[in-house]
C-alpha cells in the first residue's frame, strides 16, 4: 500500500507544514513498507484480552483474516514466518483427520490463499523442516516459534505436502525433502513424543506425496499401491504393510539417485 500526497490541500498549508506533513507521510511508508518484509502481526490473538470478547466461531474467524493488500505484498520469507507462526495452525486437530482438518482450515483463513503464487515458499519451508529437529527450530528459533511442538512439527510437514508447495520446488529439492522427511521418520520413531502412528503420519503423508510426484512408487504393485492413495485421501492406514511400502520404497527411491 502506498500513501499519496493530495497536492491541493498541501498547498494552502505553509512551507514549514508542508514539510512536516512530507515527513509524516515518508514515516508511515516506511512502517507500512517493513511490514509487509515481517510476519504478520495479528491484531487480535487467541488469548489477549480482546479474543476473548469474541462470542463466536464466526468471529474469531474472521478476526484471523489478514488484508487481502497486506497478503499481496508479504515477500516470500514473510509469509512463511506468517504461515508457521500462524496463531491457529493446530485447528486441523479439531477434525476426523489430518486431511479433512487442513483442508477446511484453508478454507476459513485466507493465510493460506497465497501459497499457489509466493514461488519461493516451498524452498522456505523446505530450509525450515531441515531446521528442525524432535524438540523445535534450532538457528531459526528467533523466527519460528516452536510452541507446542509436537503439533507445530506436523503442521509444517501437512503444509510441505500441498500440491502449490510440491509443484514449487524443483527436482533436486524435492529429492532433499525425501531425505529430510525419512531422518525425520526415523527420529519420531524413537522418540516417545512422536512415536504413535498420530505422531508419524504427517511424515509418512509427506513421503507418500513426493514419491508419487516423483514417480517413486514405480515398484509398488497397482493393489499396494491403491492403498497409499487412498492413505493420502484419508489419512488413514488399515495395515502397516503401508507403512512398510511407503518406507522402503522412499530408501529404494533415494538409494537409485
Amino acid at each position: 500500500m502506498k500513501i499519496t500526497l493530495n497536492s491541493t490541500r498541501l498547498r494552502k498549508h505553509s512551507p514549514l507544514e508542508f514539510l512536516l506533513w512530507l515527513s509524516l507521510l515518508i514515516i508511515c511508508d516506511n512502517l507500512i513498507a517493513q511490514n509487509v518484509s515481517g510476519g504478520y502481526d495479528y491484531p487480535v490473538k487467541p488469548g489477549s484480552d480482546k479474543w476473548s470478547t469474541l462470542n463466536s466461531e464466526t468471529q474469531r474467524i474472521e478476526a484471523l483474516q489478514i488484508p487481502e493488500q497486506t497478503l499481496l505484498n508479504m515477500t516470500d520469507e514473510a509469509y512463511v514466518q506468517t504461515l508457521l507462526n500462524f496463531p491457529l495452525y493446530g485447528y486441523f486437530t479439531a477434525f476426523d483427520n489430518n486431511k479433512v482438518g487442513f483442508d477446511v482450515m484453508a478454507t476459513r483463513f485466507n493465510v493460506f490463499d497465497k501459497m499457489c503464487i509466493k514461488k519461493k515458499a516451498g524452498s522456505i519451508l523446505l530450509e525450515a523442516y531441515k531446521d528442525a529437529d524432535m524438540s523445535g527450530f534450532k538457528k531459526h528459533k528467533n523466527i519460528y516459534k516452536s510452541d507446542l511442538w509436537t503439533i507445530k512439527l506436523n503442521y509444517l510437514e501437512i503444509l510441505l505436502s500441498q500440491k502449490d508447495i510440491i509443484s514449487s520446488l524443483n527436482e533436486n529439492e524435492k529429492i532433499s525433502l525425501l531425505q529430510v522427511a525419512l531422518d525425520k521418520y526415523n527420529s519420531k520413531k524413537n522418540n516417545i513424543d512422536f512415536s504413535s502412528f498420530y505422531g508419524v503420519s504427517p511424515t509418512l503423508s509427506l513421503l507418500a506425496n513426493y514419491l508419487d510426484n516423483l514417480n517413486g512408487l514405480e515398484n509398488v504393485s497397482s493393489g499396494r499401491k491403491m492403498k497409499i492413495h487412498e492413505f493420502l485421501s484419508t489419512s488413514r492406514i488399515e495395515d502397516t504393510e503401508t507403512i512398510t511400502d511407503i518406507v522402503e520404497s522412499t530408501e529404494l527411491y533415494l538409494k537409485n539417485k
